[in-house]
């Protein structure tokens, strides 16, 4: 795992894959992140992508522990988040 320090304003990159993460508050313990990435890269908070798997695993778990881990495709998943 990389451990970075960041300050408000200040961004975080992933060139290969055109994925930014800035630092857009901190208040107390809570710090706001923003996430740009194109439209086909799905984002998740990671009580809602461990939601999501656990769904894809009670509809087809046989489907699912093939491709355990991997991320489902943005239009059939309604919980996928934009801003």
């Amino acid at each position: 795992m990389l451990v970075l320090s960041r300050k408000v304003n200040e961004r975080i990159v992933v060139p290969d894959c055109q994925l930014s993460v800035t630092v857009l508050g901190i208040d107390g313990n809570t710090v706001r992140l923003g996430v740009a990435a194109p439209a086909e890269i799905a984002v998740y908070r990671e009580e809602l992508w461990q939601r999501v798997c656990a769904e894809s695993a009670s509809q087809d778990p046989i489907a699912t522990r093939a491709g355990a881990g991997r991320i489902p495709d943005r239009s059939s998943s309604p919980v996928a988040e934009r801003s």
